[in-house]
């Protein structure tokens, strides 16, 4: 009677030994799964980290880049209003010796009404040359 009792109870020891060990591999198998599934993650995360780096770097990149930009077309804004400036001015001297002709030239018609004698003769080429430059001038405009 014993040894059925203790056939039974190691039949039972058996039986708990495969289930035990179909538990244990099941237990390494999601450990398994769990050391892959969290190199995955070390890895994942690292990449993230580097990404992250990587967009820092560039939004650095690109920020410097606008302000080297900006400071090029406020450069060139500067040149341009110089540039302006000195067309104006020139503008303003030219039209001021333009004035200045067209009084010698209304100065010289005056005395040629006065003058009608034979001796003004070449004092009147000399007025119509003096028109002609200032027609020249003012043709350049």
């Amino acid at each position: 009677h014993k040894v059925k009792i203790l056939t039974k109870e190691n039949e039972n020891a058996k039986v708990e030994i495969t289930t035990m060990q179909a538990t244990i591999a099941n237990l390494t198998e999601q450990v398994d799964t769990y050391l892959g599934a969290q190199q995955m993650v070390d890895i994942l995360t690292n990449k993230n980290l580097s990404l992250e780096d990587q967009v820092r770097e560039l939004q650095e990149t690109v920020d410097n880049l606008k302000d080297r930009q900006i400071e090029q077309l406020q450069h060139v804004i500067s040149d341009h209003e110089r540039t302006i400036l000195k067309f104006r001015e020139t503008v303003k001297n030219i039209q001021f010796q333009n004035e200045q002709c067209k009084k010698q030239i209304e100065k010289y018609d005056e005395q040629l009404k006065l003058v009608g004698s034979v001796q003004s003769i070449e004092f009147k080429v000399k007025i119509v040359e003096t028109k002609t430059y200032g027609e020249i001038i003012e043709n350049e405009f």
